[in-house]
């Protein structure tokens, strides 16, 4: 669930969705501390405060693919947009930020 300053792989083609990893990932913060150690999938040892970081970076991801689809903007021109400065350091090899983008351009129903 939890790639730690990195995109995550969200295997929507197997029904995998980022609605189900915000998901889970509100469930978990409600049930950790400021104390926790939280180990991710991908990166190195996390805090609360680093998986709440990561939430808003899922959730803001959403709202902006969202809001270009809603604007009729198409997924080449989203990608080309990407996701905003403050997570551009969460493209890496396996999620670049382009990949991320159509992710999401598939989980919110982008023209197929």
């Amino acid at each position: 669930m939890f790639f730690h300053r990195l995109f995550p792989f969200v295997d929507v083609d197997s029904h995998g969705s980022v609605y189900g990893v915000i998901a889970a990932v509100q469930s978990i913060l409600q049930r950790v501390d400021p104390e926790t150690s939280i180990i991710p999938g991908h990166g190195p040892l996390a805090t609360p405060h680093d998986l709440r970081t990561y939430m808003r970076m899922l959730q803001e991801s959403v709202q902006i693919v969202d809001a270009g689809v809603k604007a009729g903007k198409s997924l080449e021109e989203l990608q080309a947009t990407g996701v905003g400065s403050e997570w551009a350091g969460y493209s890496w090899g396996f999620i670049s930020t382009e990949s991320w983008v159509a992710t999401l351009y598939q989980t919110v129903g982008g023209p197929q």
